[in-house]
């Protein structure tokens, strides 16, 4: 059963032109939002004109909100309504042109929607700010309003023109820009850095994701890593160094194009893998008494051996590295059957951080899968361990 909800903004029209669309600027709660607007994505449907959700996004939006009070997300999402579902009725008793000669109006927006369709059926589609909208909803005790530019009447072709638009324009901050903004806020005894940190929001060589890793419970490097900050800390260990998850996570978002520009995706693909490892050898974990695994080498080398197997299995369509569930299976698959003893036993050469090393662990972890699936010995050929 249809139902409509009405609301108060402007109406412009930003160009002369008969063929240019009229904007409708307002703000809504997301509870109402997500009843009447939707997604249609490329992958998913015909003429989609957004892409899938990124789970680690969606995650990133939350802890940001999550993180402070004053935390706010002040750009517009940008709806394209259908033209059935929507009525404008103008209040003719302002005047809210500005001094522009280009059409603007105040009135209410009448919305109709079905509360049960499907999210591509809705009738608003959102051309741009999806994980904003969504990871906004996953925030608890608080319906959260955001601002919104409508395209009325917006047809397939002006949304993902839009969406293309927006995507395609929009540059990123450089780095040494934002450095100099950062300092110079600073030097008036500002809590920006801190406020920053807090939201997960990288800024010159700040890196609040490795902070987050150290500090979460959930983190599989939880008071793992091997910095100053531990220090403080006596229930800490120092076992982690901070290069070799940088370097991974480097390693990701080298090998797979798509997580070149998503460091979030890359950083939760990552997690995952570490945090599925942990469940299978947790007795390694806080042992610090000599055994390598959280060693650096062995960190980086079992990092491409498992990225280079997993762009083989994305390449043939087996995997999709995204997906939390599949990623644990595809590690649990290769690592449930090479024993601990592995990194707890004496190995033939000297601990070192280079590519030979790397080349020795990996090498030797084809050759106790081969050992394991022809049932025998699993020291058998390895270049690491003396076969007992």
């Amino acid at each position: 059963m249809s139902e409509t909800l009405s609301y108060l903004g402007t109406r412009i029209k930003q160009r002369q032109s008969v063929d240019c669309p009229y904007f409708f600027t307002f703000y809504a709660s997301v509870s109402e939002i997500t009843q009447w607007a939707g997604v249609k994505r490329t992958e998913e449907q015909e003429h989609g004109a957004q892409r899938v959700t990124k789970p680690a996004r969606l995650a990133s939006i939350t802890r940001f909100l999550e993180a402070r009070g004053d935390n706010t997300l002040p750009g517009s999402i940008i709806i394209g309504f259908k033209r059935d579902s929507i009525s404008f009725s103008p209040d003719t008793n302002f005047d809210i042109s500005n001094r522009c000669q280009n059409e603007a109006q105040l009135g209410s927006l009448d919305i109709t929607f079905d509360p049960t369709a499907p999210t591509h059926e809705k009738p608003g589609l959102i051309v741009d700010g999806q994980h904003r909208v969504f990871g906004s909803k996953a925030l608890h005790n608080e319906d959260v309003p955001l601002l919104i530019v409508g395209i009325l009447d917006a047809d397939i072709e002006e949304q993902a023109f839009q969406f293309i638009v927006i995507n395609q324009k929009s540059s990123k901050v450089p780095t040494t820009n934002v450095k100099s903004i950062i300092a110079d806020i600073e030097s008036i005894n500002t809590n920006l850095g801190n406020r920053l940190e807090a939201a997960g929001i990288r800024y010159g060589e700040n890196t609040p994701t490795l902070k987050r890793f150290n500090s979460e419970v959930s983190s599989p490097f939880y008071k793992l890593l091997d910095w100053e900050l531990n220090d403080r800390d006596t229930e800490a260990k120092r076992i982690v160094t901070v290069t070799a998850i940088e370097a991974c996570i480097r390693q990701l978002q080298s090998s797979f194009e798509s997580l070149l520009d998503d460091t979030e995706s890359a950083e939760s693909v990552f997690l995952t893998v570490w945090s599925t490892l942990k469940s299978n050898y947790e007795d390694l974990w806080n042992d610090d008494s000599g055994n390598k695994f959280l060693k650096k080498v062995n960190i980086v080398a079992i990092n491409e051996y498992l990225t280079h197997s997993l762009l083989m299995e994305w390449a043939k369509g087996d995997i999709d590295p995204l997906e939390e569930s599949e990623v644990q299976e595809f590690v649990l698959g290769i690592f449930s059957s090479i024993p601990k003893e592995f990194w707890t036993r004496e190995w033939k050469i000297k601990i070192q951080d280079n590519s030979n090393v790397r080349d020795l662990i990996k090498g030797d972890l084809e050759t106790m899968l081969v050992n394991v699936k022809l049932q025998r010995e699993w020291t058998k050929k390895l270049k690491l361990i003396s076969q007992q």
